[in-house]
């Protein structure tokens, strides 16, 4: 049998530019990965620094709001009564915020801890419904609630789902127009629990219903107004009913005009 040899020069060659071509490719990879890993860790140590900078002034002015409601100095009219009270509900509020603000920052980081306990739902989206009470009013919305006569259990942590529930309600006060009307409300089903809240505002394009709850949308110059009221609230509810083994989601009909309804689900406590 008889073997060819090939010399050097009928050997096929790579050009002398693809290794260090892909060896530089990997290179900008990596760097790349690197940015956006490091950039990741400067936003939650940002908002973590900014919530903590916010909490110090907040509790001053909690402390007097609940002085001033509590023991209202003398000459005080009915009016400077409903005045104490709304500041009150308003830093109580902010300081719900600036808790979810803090929540996001340990969600993206993986370091967030729930203490789980069961309750009854019900209680979590009429809290809600108080505390957001004046910022619809003033945007003259109505509010109905659905709620079942029967306790709809759940294990959860109350303030998270606090936190998850109002954000999702906040930013349907925000889409829906003056003079709009809200909807909220759960239901036990077989082995699960399902809530929702619905808001008349405009619908959301396809092309973004799959960024708003993921990361934070900010709105553009370029973006349709109907984007506007969605931030940091969707994904911290959202990635908070994961964490509890629950979901949310967004529906919305067929027809231009008729709102959309962000709707949640939560295993039921076993009785």
């Amino acid at each position: 049998m008889e073997h060819q040899v090939q010399s050097a020069e009928q050997l096929p060659r790579k050009s002398a530019s693809e290794a260090p071509s892909r060896l530089e490719d990997d290179q900008r990879a990596l760097i790349e990965a690197l940015a956006e890993e490091e950039l990741e860790q400067l936003k939650t140590r940002f908002f973590t620094a900014i919530a903590h900078e916010l909490r110090t002034p907040l509790a001053s002015l909690r402390l007097v709001a609940g002085l001033l409601v509590s023991a209202p100095p003398s000459g005080a009219t009915e009016e400077h009564r409903q005045l104490f009270q709304l500041i009150l509900q308003s830093s109580d509020r902010l300081d719900l915020l600036i808790n979810s603000l803090l929540d996001y920052a340990r969600l993206e980081a993986s370091h967030l801890q729930l203490e789980i306990q069961t309750l009854d739902l019900r209680l979590i989206l009429e809290s809600v419904a108080a505390l957001l009470e004046p910022q619809y009013r003033a945007r003259r919305q109505t509010l109905d609630v659905y709620l079942p006569e029967e306790p709809v259990n759940v294990r959860g942590d109350p303030f998270r789902l606090r936190s998850a529930v109002q954000a999702v309600l906040d930013t349907a006060c925000k889409r829906c127009p003056e003079d709009g009307r809200l909807s909220m409300g759960c239901r036990a089903q077989v082995g699960t629990t399902l809530g929702w809240i619905c808001d008349t505002g405009p619908h959301v394009p396809e092309e973004a219903r799959e960024h708003i709850f993921t990361h934070a949308y900010w709105q553009t110059a370029e973006d349709p107004p109907q984007l506007s009221a969605f931030g940091l609230g969707l994904p911290l509810a959202h990635g908070l009913m994961a964490l509890h083994g629950g979901g949310l989601w967004l529906e919305q009909p067929e027809a231009a005009g008729e709102g959309m309804c962000f709707h949640f689900r939560l295993p039921l406590a076993r009785t």
